[in-house]
């Protein structure tokens, strides 16, 4: 027994039917890989932006490692010229001296790197003030080495002293500054983070209701025009 042959109209009407599942079954599949594409513009973009800050942040906090170790250095230097002075015990000046030389090198060193690096604000006043320190320091050492104990001591109070405090008074400024600017730093990253977090997981959840909503709604449709089609 053959079937019926169907006619144009019904060969018709079954194209549109499957035009219009296969529509109704990529537009919220599209619709789904837009958003998607969206959220991941916002993630990277969110990526990119905690990434500089926290690229600055510790940018910042280097600067506040190196000054506070220029500071220390520049303690440590009077102290070896001091014991220059001081010391009466031949075979321990060779000791502090090259203490003391190595402690000049790298003050000198720090205080280029502090000077020439991204995100210099110290006044031109702390290195003025910061090699004025390091040249009486050197004048004291060559002093108390010719045997000159008086004039070393006095240079070292005349001139070592004042300039060293006046130094760390800008320093202790601008660690303190950095400080609080690295904190600032920090709790922008961590808010952007969160906004991240939030946005993605907001994404989610609308991305399940619209599969949701659409997959209903394409099942109804396409069983209500199967049937009508039977």
């Amino acid at each position: 027994m053959s079937l019926p042959a169907t006619s144009p109209h019904d060969r018709h009407r079954d194209n549109l039917l499957k035009r219009s599942v296969t529509a109704r079954l990529l537009t919220p599949l599209l619709g789904a890989l837009a958003l998607l594409w969206l959220l991941a513009g916002f993630t990277w973009c969110a990526a990119r932006q905690v990434h500089d800050v926290n690229a600055v942040a510790a940018t910042t906090q280097d600067r506040v490692v190196l000054l506070s170790e220029i500071r220390s250095l520049s303690r440590s230097l009077q102290r070896d010229a001091l014991n220059l002075v001081t010391e009466d015990e031949p075979a321990e000046l060779p000791i502090i001296l090259r203490k003391f030389a190595s402690r000049s090198r790298t003050m000198r060193a720090g205080l280029r790197t502090l000077r020439h690096g991204a995100g210099n604000t110290l006044p031109p006043g702390y290195f003025a003030l910061s090699y004025r320190v390091l040249d009486a320091l050197q004048a004291v050492a060559r002093q108390a080495q010719r045997g000159d104990r008086h004039g070393a001591l006095r240079r070292l109070h005349r001139e070592v002293r004042p300039a060293e405090r006046a130094a760390s008074r800008v320093a202790d400024a601008e660690i303190e500054s950095l400080t609080a600017r690295t904190g600032t730093l920090r709790t922008d990253a961590e808010a952007v983070e969160l906004r991240a977090g939030r946005r993605l997981i907001a994404a989610v959840l609308l991305l399940t209701g619209c599969g949701l909503v659409a997959g209903l709604i394409i099942t109804r449709r396409s069983v209500i025009l199967a049937l009508e089609h039977v």
